[in-house]
């Protein structure tokens, strides 16, 4: 999961901030086009960077050096591209909303407009509250202890001002672009232990199966089509859950009930912390 913050200076250069959990990097953008561009580099790392600022980076023909060549043969095909592009989140519509709105709008155009800016193509939605996501405390869709039948599942807070609905369709009228949404986790009331946010009960897989049904209805009641559900961020590292109760999750509850329901969107049982963690894990899952 990686949060951005974006902004556009007084000389209309476009600034994105990108925080990942080894190192933080800040491009600076003179010109919406890419040709023969300078990007001014800066690093914050857990080895000592604060901010550094590094060499400029320039955008041109290939120099002879004698670092190694790749050469792309255009003639394989192996996985599908689906898009490029980065996360909303709470947080980024925030710092979105502390320009000017001429100045708003130029950043929505930069990210999203597929001629006059960078044309983003696939997106992260998040369900509920992530690690550095929102403006508050953690919160999920619904807060009622118990309510295995999402009778107060509401996202209300996704319509509000630096909600995400209101984020995904400001960034739409500048471009399209394919949705996913995970999520870290559930309600606190389907965990054994609240406390360290471990271990999801199995009693609550209906009930969860029926969370992840409401949240794809109100958002595409709200206009919003979300594409891709990915059940679980890192599971392990955030929901504690091992994959033979993904693949129960899934198989018995989610898989189903969707399909009854005639939802559209593709499921995804995770985003696994690395590609070794998905390699050992995922088989349990896809057989």
């Amino acid at each position: 999961m990686r949060a951005y913050a974006l902004g556009v200076d007084k000389r209309g250069v476009l600034r994105l901030w990108c925080s990942m959990a080894v190192a933080s990097f800040l491009f600076t953008m003179a010109s919406p086009r890419l040709s023969a561009q300078e990007v001014t580099v800066y690093v914050s790392s857990k080895a000592g960077d604060r901010l550094a600022l590094k060499p400029a980076l320039q955008f041109g023909p290939r120099r002879q050096t004698n670092l190694p060549i790749f050469r792309v043969n255009d003639r394989e095909r192996d996985q599908t591209i689906v898009g490029f592009g980065a996360s909303f989140l709470e947080a980024g519509m925030i710092c979105l909303r502390s320009l000017p709105l001429v100045q708003q709008e130029e950043v929505l155009r930069k990210l999203f407009d597929p001629e006059r800016g960078a044309g983003f193509s696939a997106m992260k939605t998040v369900i509920g509250a992530t690690d550095f996501m929102s403006a508050g405390p953690f919160y999920t869709y619904d807060e009622t202890p118990g309510d295995v039948e999402m009778k107060h599942f509401s996202i209300a807070r996704d319509l509000g001002p630096n909600g995400l609905i209101t984020f995904i369709k400001r960034a739409r009228t500048y471009g399209r672009f394919v949705l996913q949404a995970p999520m870290d986790y559930p309600p606190d009331w389907m965990l054994y232990d609240v406390k360290r946010r471990q271990d999801l009960d199995p009693e609550y897989f209906d009930a969860l199966a029926r969370y992840y049904l409401c949240y794809l209805r109100q958002y595409e009641e709200h206009g919003v089509f979300v594409d891709y559900l990915s059940l679980f961020n890192e599971p392990g590292v955030y929901t504690k859950i091992n994959y033979a109760e993904i693949l129960d999750l899934l198989k018995n509850h989610v898989g189903p009930l969707l399909q009854k329901e005639g939802v559209k969107t593709k499921i995804q049982l995770s985003e696994a912390p690395t590609r070794e963690n998905a390699y050992h894990n995922y088989p349990t899952v896809t057989g």
